[in-house]
């Protein structure tokens, strides 16, 4: 849709009352979303309404807009999940001291509603903006930190001095990975390519192995685990880096259980939100739901990809715009505050 029609609509639709937003009223390619002028809702117990400054958007919204979501997902519906905004309205259940303040986080188990000029959002599932990050920096962060934060310690259960093995480690959420395990104190071995090498060493890694000119299994012996965000023959040959009860935990693909138990290893598969294979959504981790707990960093790695002005407006943003900038997010807000860098290839509507 071009950018002036865009403008003409919210123009003629928007009223007090009312906001635009990006529906989806049948499952199919791009084309079926429409821009249009709805209620604005009224949030319910528990829940928050976000006036959105910005949405990130990634591959998971393309699995619900195409009906691929894991999750049912009734139409018609708002696409969207990570935003960034202010609160403007409370829900029954919510204390009054979170009206006005300024968040970042998931709109709600179904992941759906950011993609609008104000959004309901559960309660629990958004926490307090660093000061540090811009809205468009804080809203390209929680799908890929939640990603590499569950891979890392809820299932591969990693612990201080152990060591790990990231397959794609200079990707969005493999430079999270990085990070985060370097703060745990976690032994970093990074596989990228070449021209990623000195960006991951940057993050943190302990070693770095270029996948093109090494072959990673003869250089790592007794790995405490391996996390997969590549698939394919990579993960096939990453079970001969494991020390027996071990953890292989892909992000992509099932691993071949024959293979593990040969090895004498544990090997789990978890889909992120709306990976039409995914096992389906668990409750928000831990960190999700106790917010500012504690105040130590990581740096954001953000790219800003496209953009969703506040009036609905949709344009291009050059790579100059790309978020560069410190995160948050609630317990993991402790470790995403000051150190790690957003994902460079996020896009966020803002």
């Amino acid at each position: 849709m071009a950018s002036s029609s865009v403008v003409t609509q919210v123009t003629e639709a928007r009223t007090g009352s009312t906001m635009m937003a990006w529906r989806v009223h049948e499952f199919g390619p791009p084309q079926v979303m429409q821009f249009e002028a709805l209620s604005r809702p009224e949030p319910g117990p528990g829940e928050v309404l976000v006036k959105v400054a910005a949405a990130g958007a990634g591959p998971w919204d393309g699995w619900i807009r195409a009906g691929k979501s894991a999750l049912p997902q009734p139409l018609p519906l708002t696409l969207g999940s990570d935003l960034s905004g202010e609160i403007v309205a409370l829900g029954p259940g919510v204390s009054q001291r979170r009206a006005g303040e300024q968040v970042y986080g998931v709109t709600n188990p179904r992941f759906v509603g950011s993609y609008a000029e104000y959004a309901l959002a559960s309660a629990e599932m958004v926490s307090g903006k660093p000061n540090s990050l811009t809205h468009a920096e804080a809203a390209s962060a929680p799908v890929i930190a939640v990603t590499a934060w569950q891979a890392l310690f809820d299932h591969a259960q990693l612990r201080a001095g152990q060591t790990v093995v990231i397959h794609g480690a200079a990707g969005n959420v493999g430079s999270y990975a990085v990070q985060l395990a370097r703060h745990a104190g976690v032994q970093t071995i990074a596989t990228v390519s070449t021209a990623d090498a000195s960006f991951v060493r940057n993050l943190g890694a302990n070693t770095v192995i270029d996948y093109r000119s090494q072959r990673f299994e003869e250089e790592v012996r007794d790995a405490d685990g391996v996390i997969d965000l590549v698939g394919g023959e990579t993960q096939s040959r990453s079970f001969q880096v494991l020390r027996r009860g071990g953890k292989l935990i892909s992000a992509v693909s099932r691993p071949d259980q024959d293979l593990a138990k040969q090895h004498g290893v544990e090997a789990t598969f978890f889909g992120r939100r709306h990976e039409p294979v995914s096992d389906g959504y668990r409750s928000p981790p831990r960190w999700w739901r106790t917010a500012n707990e504690r105040r130590r960093g990581l740096a954001p790695r953000g790219c800003a990809r496209g953009s969703l002005h506040a009036g609905g407006r949709a344009a291009p943003a050059k790579r100059q715009d790309c978020a560069r900038g410190w995160s948050g997010l609630t317990d993991l807000a402790p470790l995403l505050r000051s150190r790690v860098q957003t994902a460079s290839q996020a896009h966020v509507f803002c």
